[in-house]
């Protein structure tokens, strides 16, 4: 017996190194079957290979009243050579509540494209939304994505969120631009900060006009801003001071003046302004309110932004 296990033993190795090339064929048939199917991209992967991205989302006002339609600019950028097709969703949402989603079909190609959106958002305010901007193929695979907000409101005041301009200079053309920029940070208020001749004088009918710190400001450029301000939605205050008067106005009227114990008129700064009376009833409180009118009924400013300087603190 000890004759034949040689043999068997030979025949046993032949029949496991045959399993074994069997085997090894197997996984190597099996790999080049999965590179031969790898090699063709996913739709995803052709999407993803061309680079698109949503750039930028731009609501057309800084909030909305409400029955209002809400527009919404979806600018997107991609590196394709040629179109592709794609699907362009909008989910609005309250809190963590879906309202409402939006759908189209969109051609993709290269460059830059813009797309709109347009709807109506419940009447409900004051509330404020999100949107969430999604680009996905045809089987719902996510390419890119990008997120915004707005406000439904009856009035600004409900939910402020308040900037400022401070440069009138004569001939400036951005106010189109400018707005548009302060429309993405939901700015829906402006203080147009020194924008006025005098203290004590806001309006006058030079153009352009030198203010009180020697700057040359045209109020073409003024109602420009706030035309431009009001085709988005955002309100534009004039900033006046409650008590600040020019030198040479205070010296036309040193009675309606505020004075300090030793019987000084109080400054801001040494030769800049004087401090006025802003008590009701008194000289320069009846002067400024005239003031007030004055602007009111010459411009289109929505209200009046009043300042003080914190300093003096009695008179």
């Amino acid at each position: 017996m000890s004759s034949r296990l040689p043999g068997r033993r030979l025949i046993q190795r032949r029949r496991i190194n045959c399993a074994a090339i069997v085997t090894r064929a197997a996984v190597l048939l099996l790999l080049f079957a999965g590179w031969a199917c790898s090699s063709q991209p996913t739709p995803t992967e052709v999407f993803m290979a061309d680079q698109i991205q949503i750039s930028g989302l731009q609501v057309d006002k800084a909030f909305y009243h409400p029955g209002e339609m809400v527009h919404l600019q979806v600018h997107i950028l991609t590196g394709l050579a040629g179109e592709k097709q794609a699907w362009l969703s909008a989910r609005i949402t309250h809190l963590d509540a879906n309202i409402d989603t939006l759908k189209q079909q969109v051609t993709l190609s290269g460059g830059d494209q813009t797309v709109e959106l347009s709807f109506s958002p419940p009447e409900t305010a004051p509330r404020g939304y999100g949107i969430d901007v999604a680009i996905e193929t045809a089987d719902g695979a996510r390419l890119a994505g990008a997120s915004t907000a707005f406000d439904v409101l009856d009035r600004w005041t409900q939910s402020p969120r308040y900037g400022f301009v401070s440069d009138f200079q004569p001939g400036r053309l951005d106010s189109t631009e400018t707005m548009e920029i302060l429309t993405r940070y939901h700015v829906n208020a402006l203080q147009f900060y020194d924008w006025m001749y005098r203290h004590e004088q806001f309006l006058t009918h030079e153009e352009p006009y030198i203010d009180l710190m020697g700057r040359e400001l045209s109020r073409q450029t003024v109602d420009a801003l706030i035309d431009a301000a009001h085709q988005r939605g955002i309100a534009a205050m004039p900033y006046t001071a409650i008590y600040g008067s020019s030198l040479a106005f205070y010296e036309e009227h040193p009675d309606w003046a505020l004075y300090n114990k030793r019987g000084e008129v109080s400054r801001l700064g040494e030769n800049f302004m004087a401090i006025m009376d802003p008590r009701p009833g008194s000289a320069w409180a009846n002067h400024l309110l005239a003031q007030f009118d004055e602007v009111l009924d010459n411009t289109a400013f929505d209200g009046i932004h009043l300042d003080q300087y914190g300093d003096p603190k009695e008179g």
